[in-house]
């Protein structure tokens, strides 16, 4: 099944009409491994959450009373055409009776029957109450998604205010300032201290509980340079993984005990999508950036590196390159909240497909 009758079939299944169960459970299929269209129906789904809009009782009143207003000045204007003062008329010449002129001349033609003009007015003044209701729709749907951007942009100031305050009081305010877009140390210098991420395979790793496996169960896949929270500094360290958990990794610490790590993960349209290290992460307490391929924005907007693209599945907006496709990765803006998988981190994240 295409995406395009996919799409037919599920918004035609959410407004109530009857169609082959075969067909809706084919669409249902589609989009658990199409990302475009699982997007599609998350975004239906919110869609539901909104509620209906209503035009205000008064100007609705305003409307049907112009409209009936309109109506009334159309009856009066044919009934005064119609209408002859009792001694107008002409006199016939045969009979000398005075013949008044409405008999005279025949009245001027509608341009309908009679129980036309009301029933008009009545539909034309449902068609207007139609497009006033539209309007407001519109007008809510815009006031919602200003407000969920203003409500994101102010928790981002929150937080970096939070973080500005808790830098250094001697600091000054351009340092603090600078602090917010540098790397690790200076996330630390700015108050953010980050979960205890390490890197490999280009993708952040944090630090997570579960089942310690013996050495004779894990296998060596590479090494990630950090210092595991060790004052003595970072290190070249063994990767290892096990075969019972393929979600996690293991590193060992000078104490020779095992530190577990789960990939950083969100989904968009049911599909995974890991969270890129940006840089090294050698220190506990470093952040993850943007990758060295993509420049900072300079805007809320994500300007001049991106452009929004809707908004994944915990309804955070997304970002991608100009010209470019969710499907190949995103950006997310800094100040996520604390319960999000960026865990509030103050810098702009890159999110790429998990394969």
């Amino acid at each position: 099944m295409d995406c395009r009758r996919a799409a037919e079939i599920i918004s035609g299944a959410r407004d109530g009409q009857q169609l082959p169960a075969a067909e809706v459970v084919q669409a249902q299929r589609h989009c658990a491994e199409c990302a475009e269209c699982a997007a599609l129906l998350a975004t239906m789904r919110r869609m539901d959450d909104i509620p209906p809009a209503h035009a205000p009782a008064a100007l609705v009143e305003r409307i049907l009373a112009a409209a009936q207003a309109e109506a009334d000045a159309r009856l009066d204007a044919e009934a005064a055409r119609e209408h002859v003062a009792p001694a107008s008329g002409i006199i016939t010449p045969t009979s000398g009776v005075i013949t008044p002129l409405s008999a005279a001349k025949p009245p001027a033609k509608r341009s309908g029957p009679a129980w036309w003009q009301p029933r008009f007015t009545a539909y034309a003044t449902a068609a207007v109450v139609v497009l006033v209701v539209s309007a407001a729709s519109t007008y809510t749907l815009m006031q919602m998604t200003r407000s969920m951007d203003a409500t994101s942009t102010e928790d981002s100031l929150e937080t970096m205010s939070a973080e500005s305050f808790a830098a250094d009081e001697g600091a000054s305010d351009a340092d603090a300032s600078a602090s917010l877009t540098e790397g690790a140390s200076d996330a630390k210098a700015a108050g953010a201290v980050a979960p205890a991420y390490v890197a490999w395979g280009g993708f952040a790793w944090v630090r997570a509980d579960g089942p310690t496996p013996t050495a004779s169960e894990l296998t060596t896949v590479g090494t990630t340079t950090s210092d595991l929270g060790d004052p003595s500094g970072p290190v070249d360290r063994t990767v290892l993984t096990l075969a019972a958990d393929p979600e996690a990794i293991f590193v060992q610490p000078a104490d020779g005990t095992l530190m577990r790590f789960t990939r950083v993960v969100r989904t968009l349209g049911m599909r995974e999508y890991a969270l890129s290290a940006g840089g090294s992460l050698a220190t506990f307490g470093t952040w993850p950036s943007l990758p060295p391929t993509y420049a900072t924005p300079t805007a809320d907007d994500g300007s001049p590196t991106f452009t929004r693209q809707g908004f994944d599945d915990r309804s955070l907006d997304i970002y991608v390159p100009v010209g470019g496709d969710a499907a190949n990765g995103f950006a997310l803006a800094p100040g996520t909240p604390p319960e999000d998988p960026a865990a509030g981190n103050p810098f702009w994240t890159w999110w790429e497909p998990v394969e």
